[in-house]
């Protein structure tokens, strides 16, 4: 379905803007849905990475619109943790950690204010995305930086 999404965009059979408001409508409801169906934010991430993955939408474009529903309810940074960790099974996680970098995302701006940063990316086990390395010394590192950023 996925596949579908890309090669419609691709096609111009569906525009940014169409897949972005049904994206939407979808989202405001997802987290109520999530009692029901709690693999949600893993079945959004499989709609979407493939478009990602083919460039048919930036990561940065795609995360700040699907960031504008999920904010409220505090969920950003589960489905976008969940998109990035499916691109690593097509990409590496060295290309997956560049594409965040060169969009320039912060996970600061995708989760709630009062939730720890760098607990979030250590649990979610993002790390690949804060630098081009994969030592445990180098993410150390990466910590002290975020921590002493606030």
């Amino acid at each position: 379905m996925g596949q579908l999404l890309y090669q419609l965009l691709q096609a111009g059979s569906l525009s940014k803007p169409q897949f972005f408001k049904g994206f939407s409508e979808t989202l405001e409801l997802a987290d109520d849905m999530a009692i029901d169906i709690p693999h949600i934010w893993l079945y959004l991430a499989e709609l979407v990475s493939p478009v990602l993955r083919e460039g048919g939408i930036s990561m940065r474009e795609l995360f700040s619109e699907f960031s504008k529903p999920l904010l409220p309810v505090g969920r950003a940074g589960i489905l976008f943790s969940e998109i990035l960790h499916l691109l690593c099974k097509h990409m590496s996680h060295r290309k997956v950690g560049a594409l965040w970098r060169d969009s320039e995302l912060s996970w600061v701006n995708f989760l709630p204010d009062m939730e720890d940063v760098p607990r979030f990316i250590t649990e979610q086990k993002l790390d690949f995305n804060l630098s081009d390395c994969s030592s445990l010394g180098c993410l150390n590192d990466m910590y002290v930086i975020l921590e002493d950023t606030f």
